[in-house]
């Protein structure tokens, strides 16, 4: 197997990828969140059914052609009071029916968005292009569709549908379908914002007259405006005329005269205090008889202070005790060690996207830093597989499995760590999904194209996108007893390997 991480232009029909998701177009699972930069691929993705959450990260205005049938965008707005990161999310279109949805933009890096801001995503072949902060290719449909914003794969923040659209997308019932040169804008609009969100379309939209609005746009509503001080002013005059000033003027106040209880005069009961019985300063006259005695005592103090001197020399007995720490060996970026030679002993530390112990008779799982990821192969079966999430660092050997790229390790030889949340997957077609992808954790997703095999650690399902055939190893967990057949549509997330029985390193 080639060390260097090349891309190979046929894709084959074997290659490995562990499915820890699983949907059908029967019963479609959430798939955990993929980030990516914005993609013209436009993979295909299933649609669920969705219980809609109030948001304050909102759909905020919508165009579907002008001029042109590109001039065209789709707008986000943040409506709450918080700055919002974007990374990890998608925004998506879904035809009328839902049949088709395309990814139009998403994040793998941090995007924030300020309170009152916007983000606008602009059909590249459009005349909003130019102010895009991200464009898309393929257009909306003027007569009915819906645009999402969603974790990717995931269950929707929010979402606007319009016209005919009958899709799972739809809040409640659809706004009207904008003609050429007006857009869907979400109340109250313009100036004062777009914060309204009832989950019903219809309701939250109303047609206007493009305004796009992108990250270099002003706040809205203008934080500047304060006119609330103003209003304060106006309940004050309303007391005036009605007459009751003059119910605080009854002396009533006058009952704090009484403040002269203050005078009586017990004060002068204080002068008892004259009683000067402690007169009899005699007393201490009889204490200066005593003071020559204590002076003989110092003299032996001197004989002790040689005894100390010799206990500081049991220190230095604890000083070797630190040295053993450097010996642990320094830990190597996945990346790199990817690159080394077979036989090569490397420390690794990153995250199990699988149980260690997941697929090959509980000897095999896989491990992904962010630069990279490996399978890792233990020497003997785990009694108990370690679960996907924690973080562990391994000592091991480099070497290849089957053409796999593996690192060798001992059970002794694991560390772990805290659990954490799974890497973002990367979004993949199922020909793509080559070489150059190999040990990390992929997002992808096809429609079965041969009737699927039992295996050994789990069922074997074949999936293609039309970019070409991918091998697919569904877990029974991860089915969880759903039916697979011909036909059906399966999106996968896991960590893509591969198993060559050919030897020429080619194949799987």
């Amino acid at each position: 197997m080639s060390r260097a991480r090349c891309a190979r232009a046929v894709a084959l029909p074997v290659a490995l990828v562990l499915a820890l998701v699983l949907t059908s177009l029967a019963a479609a699972a959430a798939r955990r969140p993929l980030a990516h930069p914005p993609t013209t691929t436009e993979p295909r993705i299933a649609v669920t059914a969705v219980a809609w959450p109030v948001s304050t990260l909102l759909i905020s205005e919508v165009e579907t052609g002008g001029a042109s049938a590109s001039d065209e965008f789709a707008e986000i707005a943040n409506a709450g009071p918080l700055a919002v990161d974007l990374i990890g999310l998608e925004v998506v279109y879904a035809t009328s029916t839902g049949s088709t949805v395309t990814r139009k933009a998403t994040w793998a890096a941090s995007r924030i968005l300020d309170p009152g801001r916007h983000l606008l995503l602009a059909n590249a072949a459009g005349i909003h292009a130019g102010i895009g902060d991200a464009t898309y290719s393929g257009g909306f449909a003027a007569a009915g569709g819906a645009v999402v914003l969603r974790p990717i794969g995931g269950s929707p923040i929010d979402a606007v549908a319009w016209g005919d659209a009958t899709n799972g997308f739809v809040e409640g019932v659809a706004a009207p379908a904008p003609a050429a040169g007006s857009s869907i804008e979400r109340q109250p609009g313009g100036a004062s914002g777009n914060g309204t969100d009832t989950n019903v379309n219809a309701a939250d939209f109303r047609i206007a007259t493009p305004s796009p609005q992108n990250l270099a746009s002003p706040q809205t509503p203008d934080p500047s405006a304060s006119p609330s001080p103003s209003p304060t002013v106006v309940p004050s005059a309303d007391p005036g005329p009605s007459g009751p000033p003059v119910t605080p003027t009854p002396q009533p106040s006058a009952s704090i005269a009484p403040t002269p209880t203050p005078t009586p005069v017990p004060t002068a009961t204080p002068t008892p205090v004259p009683t000067a019985t402690p007169t009899p300063v005699s007393t201490p006259s009889a204490t200066p008889a005593s003071t020559p005695t204590p002076t003989p005592t110092p003299t032996p103090v001197p004989t002790s202070t040689p005894t100390p001197m010799p206990t500081p020399t049991s220190a230095p007995t604890l000083t070797p005790t630190p040295t053993p720490t450097p010996t642990s060996a320094p830990i190597v970026a996945i990346v790199d060690a990817r690159a080394m030679a077979d036989g090569v002993t490397v420390r690794l530390a990153g995250m199990l996207t699988t149980d260690l112990g997941a697929i090959d008779s509980a000897r095999i799982g896989f491990i992904q830093d962010g630069t990279d990821g490996i399978a890792i192969r233990l020497g003997a079966a785990l009694a108990a597989p370690i679960p996907a999430g924690r973080s562990i660092t391994i000592n091991g050997t480099l070497g290849s499995y089957f053409s796999l790229r593996v690192v060798n390790i001992d059970m002794a030889t694991i560390e772990v760590a805290g659990q954490g949340d799974l890497p973002v997957p990367l979004g993949s077609t199922t020909g793509g999904a080559d070489e150059a992808l190999e040990g990390l954790r992929l997002a992808v997703a096809g429609t079965v194209t041969e009737t699927p095999t039992a295996l050994a650690d789990g069922l074997g399902v074949t999936i293609d996108d039309g970019s070409g055939p991918l091998r697919v190893v569904v877990a029974d967990l991860a089915r969880a007893g759903q039916p697979i057949a011909t036909g059906d549509h399966v999106a996968a997330v896991g960590p893509l390997g591969q198993r060559d029985s050919s030897g020429t390193g080619l194949a799987g």
